[in-house]
């Protein structure tokens, strides 16, 4: 039987979430050029970048606690 535990689970729970966090800040980022000249859509656009960014900064925090308890 593989082993359990909480603190595993979080820290992959964290790195994957982390990953697709990123992958969606790039496939934003890149959507820039495409739609500059939709006022809207770049609101949107930013708006999401801001918001991905938070999230990052979240599971950033959250990353750093799970490592510091050395768990």
């Amino acid at each position: 039987m593989r082993p359990f535990t909480y603190s595993y689970v979080i820290k992959i729970t964290i790195k994957n979430m982390m990953e697709c966090v990123s992958k969606s800040i790039d496939k934003t980022y890149e959507r820039i050029p495409e739609l500059a000249d939709n006022r809207q859509a770049s609101n949107d656009i930013f708006l999401a970048l801001a918001t991905l960014q938070r999230i990052k900064l979240v599971l950033i925090e959250l990353e750093n606690t799970y490592s510091k308890k050395g768990e």
